[in-house]
């Protein structure tokens, strides 16, 4: 018999006073079930870690003990590259399949009482006169829903009909099975439309790619329509016992259900009704098996688990700080994860890249809209939430492995001004002992705000200046936006030419007007070879790479190669990748940009002007408001394909990924070492090859709070290199805050202290009180810095998380679903911070184990995990 055991050890970050200093740590039982209240002073950590040993290799550097010993995985799986054919990356491992069927079940239509939450809206244009009306000439149902005192339920009035009364539109006439995959021919029998015209014929495929993964496809029959060309790693060979079953339904109208086949757990259920399928609009909406609901972004929400009442929320990759909730942020992730009741789970991907909302609502139902695209679901089935999360990030691509100085604390801002500004505040850092590995250049470096080019004249001797700092131990990262100054009537006479634009005109890599809309165009927004000029940081107006073409993803690492003979920087940062122009279809009076002063030199305030057609205004924009807005046209072309062309409207949520991987191979080939990416904008599978921080927060108590919960969500996304802006971008943060701000900050993985321009310094030297705090938060960091590497190796190689949702390790417990101001390092560390003004205690909620504090004091003692096999 072998003893296996599983001592739990904590170590909550709790938090330190600050007008006070305490020694000791008082504990109290609290009132609430399970939680405990913690008096948070400045050198309070606590601590959980399993008893093993590894020693690392970390960028040539042995590396001491670390918590966990590596498991004897294979290598991560190779990552394919921008337009390769997304079929060809197989898994052979699988064995042989069980063949597919077609089948057609038969259930007892439910009864829906008319004040139903399932009810699927009809009318999302505004109220009129004649609504009622309108509404039945859609086919749908006109059902007035008040409370007892005459106002509303808040539910839709005009709603489509649920599938199992009078029909989803859609019936199934025939059912073939080709190469193991059940393609059933569906016509719509509806004669209305809700926005669009009506795809001429629909097929519902339906495909095993293995055990634990079901890929479940709607598309049009009789015409071509975009599908995403983002590469995935899918098993090809079927599979042998599949976890689950779709099952098929044509009475009295099609719909469908996939259920767990060991459970009975039904996980997507489409008999509420509600499909559309047209052109530009569609929708499909399904009942979930639990309120354990997570994932969808990119967007600022309170809580880890997704409220059921947040209403519509838009989904379109925008320049758009993270300061209000269920807004459109930086990325798009179209995937999410319940935990069901016997606590297994199941991750859903749908592989759309058109603009998106989705809403939760109780019940608990999901309704997803697009505006362009086809309907291509991933379902991922797991044993547990982190199961999940392995299995999804072997379908999108495994995260890179950061190189172990990336994983220090890092000091960036926007407004050194000066190479002597820099050094003062280097400078000023070292001396009040604070740790730092990495300095990161903002736009300032930049010769007039252009990539490639640094400021000879502000920032004199900058490429000596890299060198020393790597001397000493610290590394640089610059800033590159996508944006190319395309201008030469803003060029200033002093400076020569600018030939990373004119070389890329010469290899033709912008993106481009169609052919039709260059009539309609000012000329000031048409550049060589018809490309499109928008306006974003250089004076005058910028050229857009389009990355998804060979040649302008060549042309984009011979420019970074070329930069790294002046200036030899270790990693590269990615910004304004959504990508960002400012200003568009307005005339640039009054815009921020114009008139803030954050634009010196010459230029001209008009924004980019889009023409008037179906993909600028498409007939249903719900809560995105304006695909433009703050971007560049919809309906500029792009090369999805070699060969193939597509509008802007269907891959701008993919833009900042197309740049992720040449940004990624271009460092690696420019320095000859592991490269180092952050990218703002990213997509599923972006973190093959970039982390991410969560974008231009606020210097609130609020955005402090936010970054955790932001964590949590790159994490399952596939991203766990991520972090916030600690002290926050936007505005000043007080003391108080900004010394809870480090401490919390010292356990992001990405750990960056990073403000706007304006603003007053907030590097951890501004303020002693700060520093303190600082100095102790990070070298615990330090010191658990194997153990973070480790966790990286695990996520490299096997999916994991790194900051993990508690309830990861602890499903059994119904608490931690609800918990989103603690989190994991792994299974092995808690961090619990303080996260409100003036506080000094906390409430700490302690899973059933033994646990320690950091100095190995054991706190709390639920049971010890022991048994024997």
């Amino acid at each position: 018999m072998e003893k296996l055991w599983r001592v739990l050890v904590i170590f909550a970050l709790c938090g330190i006073a600050i007008s006070e200093a305490r020694s000791a740590l008082d504990l109290q039982r609290s009132l609430k079930d399970g939680e405990t209240e913690v008096s948070c002073t400045l050198d309070t950590f606590f601590l959980r870690v399993k008893q093993s040993t590894c020693t690392c290799e970390c960028d040539g550097t042995s590396v001491p003990p670390t918590a966990f010993t590596p498991p004897a995985t294979p290598p991560a799986t190779p990552r394919p590259t921008i337009g390769q054919d997304p079929t060809t990356t197989v898994d052979p491992t699988l064995p042989t399949a069980q063949p597919v069927t077609c089948s057609f079940n038969s259930e007892t239509p439910p009864v829906i009482p008319g004040d139903d939450q399932d009810r699927v809206d009809c009318w999302t244009t505004g109220w009129v006169w004649n609504i009622e009306t309108l509404c039945r000439e859609k086919g749908c149902i006109w059902s007035p829903s008040t409370n007892p005192d005459g106002s509303s339920t808040g539910l839709p009035w005009c709603h489509y009909p649920l599938a199992t009364s009078t029909g989803t539109g859609l019936k199934a006439t025939s059912c073939l099975i080709t190469d193991n995959v059940a393609r059933y021919q569906l016509t719509n029998t509806r004669s209305t439309q809700a926005y669009s015209r009506p795809w001429g014929g629909v097929v519902f495929q339906v495909e095993q790619l293995g055990n634990h993964i079901l890929r479940v496809k709607f598309h049009d029959s009789t015409a071509s329509r975009y599908e995403v060309p983002v590469p995935l790693t899918r098993p090809r060979d079927g599979a042998a016992h599949p976890d689950y079953e779709v099952q098929v339904f044509n009475e009295p109208s099609f719909y469908f259900k996939v259920v767990r086949r060991s459970t009975g757990a039904v996980l997507f259920d489409t008999s509420l009704g509600g499909f559309v399928l047209e052109d530009q609009f569609l929708q499909i909406k399904t009942r979930l098996p639990t309120e354990r609901i997570y994932g969808f972004g990119e967007n600022r929400h309170r809580t880890f688990k997704r409220s059921l009442s947040a209403g519509a929320v838009p989904m379109w990759a925008k320049d758009e700080p993270p300061s209000y909730e269920n807004g459109n942020h930086y990325g798009f992730h179209p995937y999410y994860m319940v935990v069901e009741n016997d606590t297994k789970a199941h991750g859903v991907l749908l592989l759309n890249s058109n603009g998106m909302e989705h809403r939760f609502a109780p019940g608990p139902t999901l309704t997803l809209k697009n505006i362009g695209g086809i309907l291509d679901f991933y379902f991922i089935l797991g044993d547990n939430a982190e199961d999940v999360t392995q299995k999804y990030t072997g379908l999108i691509g495994r995260p890179f492995l950061p190189p172990y100085w990336a994983l220090g604390f890092q000091l960036s801002r926007w407004g050194y001004n000066s190479i002597g500004k820099l050094r003062q505040i280097i400078n000023r850092n070292r001396a009040a002992g604070i740790p730092q590995d990495v300095q990161t250049l903002d736009i300032d470096y930049m010769r007039h705000r252009q990539n490639f080019v640094y400021d000879w004249e502000q920032f004199n001797g900058l490429e000596g200046y890299v060198e020393e700092l790597k001397r000493g131990g610290i590394r640089t990262v610059i800033i590159l936006d996508p944006a190319i100054h395309a201008d030469a009537a803003t060029k200033h006479p002093a400076d020569p030419p600018y030939r990373p634009y004119t070389r890329g005109v010469e290899q033709d890599v912008y993106i481009k007007w169609a052919p039709n809309d260059v009539g309609q165009m000012d000329a000031i927004n048409i550049g060589a070879n018809g490309s499109l000029l928008g306006k974003v940081w250089p004076d005058g107006r910028a050229a857009f790479p389009d990355f998804f073409t060979r040649k302008a993803r060549t042309w984009w690492i011979d420019e970074v190669r070329r930069q790294y003979q002046t200036l030899k920087f270790d990693g590269l940062w990615i910004d304004m990748n959504e990508p960002a122009s400012f200003g568009t279809n307005t005339d640039g009076q009054g815009q921020w940009f114009c008139t803030s002063g954050d634009l010196p030199g010459h230029h001209d305030c008009m924004g980019l002007k889009c023409p008037v057609n179906s993909l600028e205004r498409p007939p249903y924009i719900g809560r995105i408001n304006s695909l433009s807005d703050k971007t560049i046209c919809a309906s500029a072309l792009q090369e999805c394909r070699p060969g193939q062309s597509c509008n802007h409207y269907d891959v701008h949520n993919l833009y900042g990924w197309s740049q992720s991987e040449p940004t990624h191979r271009a460092n690696q080939l420019a320095t000859g070492s592991r490269p180092f990416v952050i990218s703002r904008s990213t997509y599923p599978g972006s973190g093959q090859y970039v982390g991410h921080w969560l974008g231009d927060n606020g210097a609130s108590w609020g955005d402090l709070q936010y970054s955790i919960v932001g964590m949590l969500d790159f994490n399952i996304f596939g991203i766990p290199y991520i972090g916030a802006d600690i002290c926050g971008f936007f505005n000043e943060p007080s003391e108080e805050l900004c010394a809870r701000w480090q401490q919390v900050g010292a356990f992001y993985p990405y750990s960056r202290n990073h403000n706007g321009n304006h603003f007053r310094d907030q590097d951890p030297a501004e303020w002693p009180v700060v520093a303190d705090v600082t100095k102790k938060a990070l070298n615990i960091r330090y010191r658990l810095l194997p153990y973070l590497y480790t966790l990286f190796y695990h996520a490299h190689v096997a999916g994991n998380t790194v900051v993990r949702p508690v309830h990861h390790e602890f499903a059994t417990e119904a608490v931690t679903y609800d918990i989103s101001d603690q989190f994991l390092w792994g299974d092995g560390l808690l961090i619990a911070p303080v996260l409100h003004q003036g506080h000094t205690t906390r409430n700490v909620y302690f899973p059933d184990a033994v646990w320690y504090n950091y100095n190995g004091q054991v706190m709390w003692e639920k049971f010890v995990a022991f048994h024997e096999r």
